[in-house]
């Protein structure tokens, strides 16, 4: 019996995410973005969610474990109620620079317009280049 709730702690543990808590629409838990581009992408953010309703949030974060984007960012999305309630009109841009792994987790109100397929092009065509330059600020911003 010592042995079993041994190994639940230990499972517990090891598939526990640290999810932080939101500081607004741009979140650089990696510090990979400068001040500037930090003010910017705050500025768009709150511009286009005054205007339009929709929100759009940037992510850069280093988990603890590996994880899967796909996974982490949907939990994310979700545990910070990204997108206005009733419509989910929100879009979650995150980079996770030491796992090199990016994934943009949009909400059901934007799936319309902002599709897998277009999502995946600004990926693959417009932030890996330059991620791959070495420019992952650049990568953000692009984003």
């Amino acid at each position: 019996m010592k042995y079993i709730i041994i190994l639940l702690l230990c499972a517990i543990t090891f598939s526990a995410e640290d999810y932080p808590k939101s500081t607004g629409p741009v979140n650089d838990f990696a510090n990979i973005l400068s001040p500037n581009t930090e003010n910017a992408l705050t500025a768009v953010s709150e511009e286009l969610l005054a205007k339009t309703g929709f929100a759009f949030v940037v992510v850069t974060i280093n988990p603890a474990q590996e994880v899967s984007v796909e996974e982490y960012s949907n939990v994310l999305y979700e545990k910070w109620g990204i997108g206005k309630k009733g419509t989910d009109e929100g879009a979650l841009l995150i980079i996770l620079p030491e796992q090199k792994q990016m994934r943009i987790e949009v909400g059901y109100g934007a799936e319309g317009y902002l599709t897998d397929a277009l999502t995946s092009s600004i990926i693959n065509q417009k932030m890996i280049p330059e991620v791959k330059a070495g420019n992952i600020e650049r990568a953000v911003i692009v984003g």
